[in-house]
């Protein structure tokens, strides 16, 4: 009976604190420190949008307050000179890359896609079509994402190394054709490579899918650059459609 009553004696005493604590302004969650009405502190009146084509001018002349996007490299040192603007220069977690279409012949050789990375030359669109704000890497992970490992090795492969690539196609099969002196597939076939690009971007992208096509052409494949809307090149992109190099 003693044991009954004490069980008892604690089970009450256990609903008293809870009650207690459920009901205090010291334990419970509500403090007097906070306003009844959160609805206070700074705002903003409005936020205007407006369609800008030429945001670096809209910046310098006072119209706009700030930039979300890239800085073009040729209009950098304007914008660095001038003492009411300020610019951030960070590496995004992401690249640009040339995607090959692997469901074609001989461009799904992978001696092919090897021999193109070794001639082609990320150092040259670091220097001539980004001007200098771009970071070479050769890891598939970006440059700063933890996973990436661009400066554990001990080497990299950021300029133009053409002789390797030429020694891979030698070694693989793809001869040279003594009429025309582009190679051949290893089946024997004449093949070329398109090379496309957005034409709203004809600095960049297209600067850049010039320097593939000079890497092609050093490792003697028939290669051209061409230019299309970009989103009939996204559309044959995203469905498989027909394509090279884009």
């Amino acid at each position: 009976m003693n044991i009954d009553r004490r069980r008892r004696c604690c089970a009450a005493l256990t609903v008293f604190m809870i009650l207690f604590m459920a009901g205090s302004p010291a334990l419970g969650i509500a403090s007097a420190d906070f306003p009844s009405d959160l609805n206070v502190g700074p705002f903003v009146n409005k936020v205007i949008y407006k369609m800008i084509g030429e945001q670096s001018l809209a910046l310098q002349s006072g119209e706009i307050d700030f930039m979300t996007n890239y800085v073009k490299p040729q209009e950098f040192l304007t914008l660095d000179e001038d003492p009411d603007i300020s610019i951030i220069s960070a590496l995004r977690n992401g690249y640009g890359q040339i995607t090959i279409n692997c469901a074609k012949y001989p461009l799904n050789v992978s001696a092919f896609r090897r021999s193109f990375a070794f001639a082609f030359d990320k150092t040259r669109v670091t220097t001539e079509i980004r001007g200098g704000f771009s970071q070479e890497h050769d890891s598939m992970v970006p440059y700063t994402n933890s996973w990436c490992i661009e400066d554990e090795l001990p080497y990299h492969y950021y300029t133009a190394q053409v002789e390797i690539g030429n020694q891979i196609l030698n070694d693989t099969g793809f001869t040279i054709d003594p009429a025309s002196g582009y190679r051949l597939a290893p089946n024997g076939s004449l093949f070329s490579v398109v090379v496309e690009f957005p034409s709203s971007s004809m600095e960049i992208a297209g600067g850049c899918c010039q320097i593939a096509v000079d890497a092609l052409q050093a490792l003697h494949i028939n290669a051209e650059t061409r230019a299309g809307g970009l989103q009939e090149i996204v559309s044959r992109l995203t469905y498989h459609g027909d394509y090279d190099m884009v």
